[in-house]
């Protein structure tokens, strides 16, 4: 995996679980870890033996969800790109890109207190959901394209096998069979920020017209045992980006990494 690829975050895939988004319920966004950790027991009975089986299985998540807590303050009379600007998200394991998301299953659920009034400006950058391959886009004078702004609301997205052969970020379709999310794993979330100028470093580097601001909107991650559900949910510690007091917030283009331990 390309260093170049990881734009903020460390490369690798060991401790930590991308990136504002949802699920199609709009919830809390605030699901804690849960007590017990990870590595959850076996108690399905007895062996051949008659003795008790006591093998632990890692628990595993069927989707993610990405909650606007975007700090930009934001004219929304202009064409601005109200919130979290969410373009792909990937998904690694052992250093090697095996999923995106998976066409299909971004669900977005919109805020109670949208940041911008709606409007046919703000419609126009809620069409390109983050799935598949990165490929967010800003113009100088044509439309933007190949992103979703969260507007304060959320967005809930499962993976799916990339089907191409050494995939990269900006190649993985994610329209292989789904795939759960595992202690240990990472998660890249491609956020239009200041890496997307020609400045910037990776694939995305020159996706953006200097005339973007490009602010790294920040968000929170939150892991799902059950698609579609906030309950059992377990909110990613973060990076103690923008105003988050309490460390959970990412911000921008970020590397996030599931803890093998919560």
């Amino acid at each position: 995996m390309n260093k170049f690829e990881k734009f903020l975050g460390a490369a690798g895939i060991a401790s930590l679980l991308l990136t504002g988004a949802c699920s199609a319920t709009t919830g809390g966004g605030d699901g804690d870890a849960m007590a017990d950790g990870m590595i959850m027991p076996d108690t399905g009975g007895t062996d051949a033996g008659g003795t008790k089986d006591t093998t632990s299985m890692a628990m595993s998540f069927k989707s993610i969800a990405i909650w606007d807590k975007s700090e930009e303050q934001l004219d929304c009379t202009k064409a601005a790109s109200p919130g979290t600007d969410l373009d792909a998200v990937m998904l690694y394991r052992g250093g090697t890109l095996i999923a995106a998301g998976k066409p299909g299953t971004a669900k977005y659920a919109a805020g109670t207190t949208p940041l911008c009034t709606v409007n046919d400006k703000i419609k126009a950058k809620q069409v390109d959901k983050p799935e598949g391959k990165a490929d967010g886009h800003v113009y100088k004078t044509d439309a933007d394209k190949g992103y979703f702004s969260l507007n304060g609301g959320s967005m809930e997205i499962q993976f799916g096998k990339c089907t191409q052969s050494g995939p990269k970020a900006d190649s993985c379709d994610g329209a292989g069979d789904l795939v759960d999310v595992l202690p240990g794993d990472e998660i890249d979330v491609y956020e239009v920020d200041d890496t997307y100028k020609a400045a910037g470093k990776g694939i995305t580097a020159g996706w953006a017209d200097e005339v973007c601001v490009c602010y790294a909107d920040e968000y929170q991650v939150d892991l799902r045992p059950t698609a579609g559900a906030d309950a059992g949910a377990v909110t990613l510690p973060g990076v103690g980006k923008g105003n988050s007091k309490d460390g959970k917030w990412y911000a921008g283009t970020t590397t996030v990494k599931i803890p093998m331990n919560l």
